[in-house]
């Protein structure tokens, strides 16, 4: 990483301002002389493979939470319809027997009423 010329550029932290520290005002000190050996791009190397891991291990927890969430709500939403189901159930079985209850009656009270007035119920019901 040795540059073409040998001066050293400050940060506007230091308080000197370059030509250069103007133009990128948020870059830290640079200095051309730095010893950049095999065991720095290691260290350097080291410190990016374990950030870039860090953050894939922190995605594939947080798709291990989102998937988890998504199971959590999953099973509330089927457990929910379940019990919405059984509700329906238990409903459509009391409706069931009160049309039974109903049709029986009908056909009593059909048996022991007088026939004008049968006749009558019938008649209307062909009106409407």
């Amino acid at each position: 990483m040795a540059t073409s010329h040998h001066q050293a550029v400050e940060s506007p932290a230091n308080g000197r301002k370059s030509p250069e520290s103007q133009i990128a005002t948020d870059l830290p000190l640079v200095v051309s002389d730095l010893d950049f050996n095999e065991a720095t791009f290691f260290a350097v190397y080291c410190f990016i493979r374990n950030f870039v891991g860090a953050s894939v291990s922190c995605t594939a927890t947080i798709d291990t939470k989102i998937e988890h969430a998504l199971d959590v709500v999953k099973n509330h939403l089927t457990h929910a319809v379940r019990l919405e189901v059984e509700e329906l159930k238990v409903k459509i079985n009391e409706l069931v027997d009160r049309i039974s209850y109903l049709e029986y009656e009908n056909d009593l009270l059909r048996a022991n009423v007088a026939p004008d007035v049968l006749a009558n119920l019938e008649n209307n019901g062909e009106n409407k």
